[in-house]
C-alpha cells in the first residue's frame, strides 16, 4: 500500500511538471504571435481563441509565467516599436501609432508617456540628433519584453 501512494505520488507529481511545461511552451508561443503581429489589430479574444483558450485562462497562463497581463504585454511590445520608429524616423506621431497598430493616437500617446515616462513628442525632441535606430529613454519595456520572452 505504500509503495503505491508512494508511485501515485510520483506519477502526480511528473504530470504536474508535464503540464507546467505544456503551459510555458504554450505561453512563449502566444508571446511570439504577439511580437509578430502587434502591428496587427489584434484582440485579446482573438488571441485566445486561436490558441483555444478562454480569455480567463489566457490571462491566468501570462500572469503566472509572463508577470504581467496579455494586453499590457501586447501594449508594451507596441510601445517599443514605436520608440525604434519615433527615434529613426519623421513620420507623424500619429502614422507611428498607426504603424504599430493603434488607431486612436490619443490612446497611443497616453499609454506611450505611462509606460516610458515621456510623451512620443518628449522622446523626439530628447533624443540626441543623429541618433537612428536606438531608444533614448526608457527601455525598461524592452528588458521586461526580452525577459518574458525568455
Amino acid at each position: 500500500k505504500l509503495l503505491f501512494t508512494t508511485l501515485l505520488g510520483e506519477v502526480f507529481v511528473s504530470s504536474r511538471r508535464r503540464l507546467a511545461d505544456d503551459d510555458s511552451a504554450l505561453a512563449e508561443q502566444i508571446m511570439e504571435y504577439m511580437r509578430q503581429n502587434y502591428a496587427d489589430q489584434i484582440t485579446i479574444a482573438q488571441t485566445s481563441s486561436r490558441f483555444g483558450l478562454d480569455r480567463r485562462r489566457l490571462a491566468a497562463l501570462f500572469e503566472r509565467h509572463v508577470g504581467m497581463t496579455p494586453s499590457n504585454y501586447l501594449i508594451e511590445c507596441r510601445i517599443l516599436k514605436a520608440k525604434e520608429l519615433l527615434c529613426s524616423c519623421s513620420c507623424p506621431i500619429k502614422q507611428v501609432a498607426e504603424c504599430v497598430g493603434d488607431s486612436d493616437s490619443l490612446y497611443f500617446s497616453k499609454a506611450f508617456k505611462k509606460l516610458s515616462g515621456l510623451s512620443p513628442s518628449e522622446l523626439r525632441a530628447n533624443m540626441p540628433h543623429g541618433m537612428e535606430g536606438g531608444t533614448a529613454a526608457g527601455d525598461a519595456p524592452r528588458e521586461r519584453i526580452a525577459a518574458a520572452g525568455r
